[in-house]
């Protein structure tokens, strides 16, 4: 049986590139929708500085998955989202004294049933010290 990937590119407000403030500014990712014939998903995100300022230690970029609930409510057909990483998965957290840009790959815990989720992130570095994220995911199917 022959594996093959499929590429879903992770859009932010229908772009390929997210804007994520410094300072705790937050990012949520459009929703994305994985196959339910995939047997593993991998999250790669690229992290690239917006500006001229210089990582320090101890300033992170935090990423969670907000795996979609359904339509709990049943008002609508829309799919309800956990809103903020409280209630959502942990990834990772990557300090950009190691480097930016940067591309921090994991596995990812998408459940192909429930339609997917969303990418939640964190900028814990300074006022002024932006990053772009780009983000793929990719799927691994029989």
């Amino acid at each position: 049986m022959a594996v093959t990937e499929n590429e879903i590119q992770v859009q932010f407000s229908a772009a390929d590139k997210g804007d994520l403030a410094g300072s705790g500014g937050t990012l949520t990712s459009d929703a994305i929708a994985a196959s339910a014939a995939a047997w593993k998903h991998i999250l790669s995100v690229n992290i690239v500085k917006d500006g001229a300022w210089t990582p320090a230690a101890g300033d992170t970029i935090e990423c969670h998955l907000l795996r979609t609930t359904g339509d709990v409510d049943n008002a609508d057909s829309d799919d309800e989202y956990p809103t903020d990483d409280d209630d959502g998965e942990w990834l990772f957290t990557y300090d950009t004294v190691n480097g930016l840009p940067a591309v921090v790959t994991v596995d990812a815990p998408l459940i192909p049933n429930s339609g997917g989720g969303k990418l939640y992130l964190i900028n814990n570095a300074g006022a002024s010290d932006d990053v772009d994220i780009y983000a793929l995911l990719t799927e691994k199917l029989a």
